[in-house]
C-alpha cells in the first residue's frame, strides 16, 4: 500500500514537471511579440535566439548521460528547475538585447536536463507500476504550452502589467516541485544481474528510431510554424482566422495525449499506426483539393496520429535495454527530437520559400507516410503478436 501511494505521489509530482517544461514554451510563444517590440528585434535576432537555444539544447541531450551518474535524476530535476524557470523570466523581461542572447544559453541547456531527468523518471515509473503513463505526461506538456498562452492573454486582457501576472504563477510552480522534487523515484542501479537484461542497442537501430523521431519533431513543428500560412496564401483564409488550424492541431494532440494510455491498454501497437496512414492521405487530398473544411479534418488527425508516437517509441526504445543503455538511448532520443524541432521547420520554410506552402504541406504528408509505413514494419518486426511494447497483459 505504501508503495502504491508512493508511486501515485511520484506520478503528481512528475506531471507538474512536465506541465512546467510546457507552461514556460506557451508563455514564450505568447510573448515574442511584446519582447520583439521592447528590443527592437528583428526575424534574424529571434533565430538566431532560437539557434542558440537549439544548439544548447542539442549539447545538454548529448551531455545527459554522463552527467548523470554525478548527480541523480531526482536531484537533477530540483536543481535544474529553478534554472530553467529564471532562464525564461530573463528571456522575458531582458533589459537589453545581451542578456537576452545570454539567456538562450541557459534556457537550452536546463531545457534538455529537465526533459532528459523527467523522461528517464518517467519510464522508470511505467517499469515499476507495470502502467503505462507516457502519454499522459507528455499530455501535461501539451497541456502546460496551451495554459502558458492562454494564460498571459488571459493577463492581458485583464489589464494586469507582465510582473505582477507571472510573478506568482512561476514563483509558485518553482517552489512546489522544489519542495515534492523529494517524492521522485531513485534512480535505478546502472546494471542489472540478469543476461537477458543486459541488451545495448546498436546503434543501427538507434538510428533507425532516431531518424522517426527526427520525423516526428519536424512534422509537429512543421505544423505549428506553416500550416496557418498554407490556409492564408493556398485557401485564402482571413490572417486573423488562420490560427484556427494550428489551435485545432494542437487541442487534438493534447486529447490524444491525454487518451493515449487507455489505449494503449487495449491495443496492439500496430492498430496505432492507422491514424497516421489517414492524416498523411487526408493532408495531401486536402493540398489538392484546396477544401478547407477537408483540410481541418486533415490538422485533427494528424495531431491525433502524432500524440502518442513520440511515447510510443520511447517506451518502445527503452524496454528491451538496461538501466545504462536506457540512459544513453533517452539522451539519443532527446537529441534527435530537439534536432528535428530545431531543424525540420528551417527545412521546410525553405520549400515554402522556393516552391509553395502547398509543396511544404506535401512534404509534411510524405514525412507522415513514411513515419507510417517505417514503424509498421518496426513494430511488426519486434512485437510480432504482442500487445504494446513493455506493458502488462492485462
Amino acid at each position: 500500500m505504501d508503495t502504491v501511494r508512493s508511486l501515485r505521489r511520484s506520478l503528481l509530482v512528475l506531471a507538474l514537471c512536465f506541465f512546467c517544461l510546457g507552461l514556460e514554451l506557451g508563455l514564450w510563444g505568447a510573448m515574442v511579440p511584446l519582447i520583439s517590440h521592447r528590443l527592437a528585434l528583428t526575424r534574424l535576432d529571434i533565430s538566431l535566439f532560437l539557434l542558440l537555444v537549439g544548439v544548447s539544447l542539442v549539447a545538454a541531450a548529448l551531455s545527459f548521460s554522463r552527467l548523470l551518474p554525478l548527480c541523480n535524476s531526482r536531484l537533477l530535476v530540483r536543481l535544474v528547475v529553478p534554472l530553467y524557470v529564471a532562464s525564461f523570466t530573463l528571456a522575458l523581461f531582458a533589459p537589453n538585447r545581451e542578456l537576452f542572447f545570454a539567456s538562450a544559453l541557459i534556457i537550452g541547456l536546463t531545457c534538455g536536463l529537465l526533459d532528459g531527468a523527467i523522461n528517464l523518471q518517467a519510464i522508470e515509473w511505467e517499469r515499476r507500476s507495470g502502467r503505462k503513463t507516457l502519454s499522459f505526461l507528455h499530455g501535461m506538456y501539451s497541456l502546460g504550452v496551451m495554459f502558458g498562452a492562454g494564460y498571459w492573454l488571459l493577463a492581458q486582457y485583464l489589464g494586469l502589467g507582465s510582473a505582477i501576472a507571472l510573478a506568482p504563477l512561476l514563483i509558485a510552480i518553482t517552489m512546489a516541485i522544489c519542495i515534492f522534487s523529494s517524492r521522485l523515484l531513485d534512480d535505478e542501479p546502472a546494471i542489472t544481474e540478469t543476461a537477458s537484461a543486459e541488451l545495448e542497442l546498436p546503434w543501427a537501430p538507434s538510428l533507425f528510431i532516431g531518424l522517426l523521431i527526427l520525423i516526428v519533431s519536424t512534422v509537429e513543428g512543421g505544423m505549428i510554424d506553416w500550416s496557418a500560412l498554407f490556409l492564408t496564401h493556398e485557401l485564402k483564409l482571413h490572417a486573423e482566422d488562420a490560427g484556427i488550424g494550428v489551435a485545432l492541431f494542437s487541442i487534438c494532440m493534447t486529447l490524444g495525449r491525454f487518451g493515449g494510455d487507455w489505449l494503449a491498454h487495449r491495443l496492439k501497437p500496430t492498430t496505432l499506426v492507422w491514424p497516421g496512414l489517414v492524416a498523411s492521405i487526408l493532408l495531401a487530398a486536402a493540398v489538392f483539393s484546396k477544401n478547407f473544411t477537408l483540410a481541418l479534418v486533415a490538422y485533427g488527425c494528424l495531431g491525433l496520429a502524432l500524440a502518442n508516437a513520440f511515447p510510443l517509441l520511447l517506451r518502445l526504445f527503452s524496454a528491451q535495454l538496461n538501466p545504462q543503455a536506457r540512459l544513453r538511448a533517452i539522451a539519443r532520443i532527446i537529441g534527435f527530437a530537439y534536432f528535428g524541432v530545431i531543424s525540420g521547420p528551417v527545412a521546410l520554410g525553405l520549400v515554402a520559400e522556393h516552391a509553395s506552402y502547398a509543396a511544404t504541406m506535401l512534404c509534411m504528408a510524405l514525412l507522415m507516410l513514411i513515419f507510417t509505413l517505417a514503424i509498421a514494419s518496426l513494430l511488426y518486426r519486434l512485437l510480432p503478436g504482442s500487445r504494446v511494447a513493455g506493458g502488462p497483459e492485462d
